[in-house]
Parts: C-alpha cells; sequence; structure tokens
C-alpha cells in the first residue's frame, strides 16, 4: 500500500494525509477544506486541530501563513524536512542509502525519508533529538531554512 503525503489527486478523488497527525481523509470532489485540512503557505499540510493560534477568517484555512503552522515554527518536524536538512549537512547521498536498503530487500523500489534518517543517525553517531535542536537554534524561519537545505546560504 502506498501512503502519499499532502493533497493526492487521481482523477476526481482526493485524499489528504495530515502530516502532522497522520490521519487521512480521502473522497470525490474533495477541497482539504472539506475535510478540515489546510496547507501552510510552505506546503505542510495540516487537520485544523493542529493549527497554532487563532485564524482571521474562515477562507485563511486553504493556505495558512508559516506563523500558524507548527512545522515552520519548528515545533514539529517532518521526516522529509529533517532529511532534507541532514543531506546538507553531511552531504550524504541518497543512493548510497539505498543501495543498503535494497541489500536487506532487493524488490525495494524507493527509499523513505525516516530510511534516510536512520542511516545518518547511525553512521554519524546522532539522533533525531539533537538534529531538530540543531534546526532550532540554527534558524529563526522557515524561509532561512528552506534557502539553507537549497544551498542558498
Amino acid at each position: 500500500m502506498k501512503v502519499r503525503l499532502g493533497f493526492v489527486s487521481n482523477s476526481s478523488s482526493s485524499s489528504f494525509v495530515c502530516d502532522l497527525c497522520g490521519e487521512t481523509f480521502g473522497g470525490r470532489d474533495l477541497s482539504p477544506s472539506d475535510v478540515y485540512h489546510c496547507d501552510c503557505e510552505n506546503g505542510h499540510t495540516i487537520c485544523r486541530d493542529g493549527i497554532v493560534g487563532e485564524l482571521l477568517e474562515e477562507d485563511d484555512y486553504y493556505e495558512i501563513p508559516a506563523s500558524n503552522c507548527p512545522f515552520c515554527l519548528f515545533l514539529n518536524f517532518t521526516d522529509y524536512d529533517v532529511k532534507r536538512y541532514l543531506e546538507a549537512k553531511y552531504k550524504v547521498d541518497q543512493k548510497v542509502v539505498f543501495e543498503e536498503v535494497k541489500q536487506l530487500n532487493k524488490r525495494r523500489k524507493k527509499l523513505y525519508d525516516p530510511e534516510y534518517n536512520d542511516y545518518v543517525y547511525r553512521n554519524f553517531n546522532t539522533s533525531s533529538v539533537v538534529e531538530e535542536d540543531a534546526i532550532k537554534s540554527q534558524f529563526k524561519t522557515f524561509d532561512e531554512f528552506q534557502n539553507w537545505v537549497k544551498g542558498d546560504n
């Protein structure tokens, strides 16, 4: 079974997965607001219960500002964001990690973000707590984080 994060569309059916709690909703001709999900301006999908603070208007739920997103505020982390940080910091090629994963399961077609992260933690004697604390101390905003992981530092 494939799990896709964020907005997924296939013909007229759609599904949404909360990056925070993992809850999934799906159906035909749905928008995120129909299932109480919203995206932040940086693409994190969260259910309305995960929004930080209050929004001014109902329309704001479609794309919430980074100031209301628990990921953009570094209160929580997605595996994807952590992977991007680890790639930029430790320079471990995903192909190297995937080769190790394929040795255990030759039928594998994809490397998952948690697998990459775990590989880096093991090989650099670090942990998610250490790296997430480093992100919190190194960056003041999610835009600053985005620029750094893209190499615009």
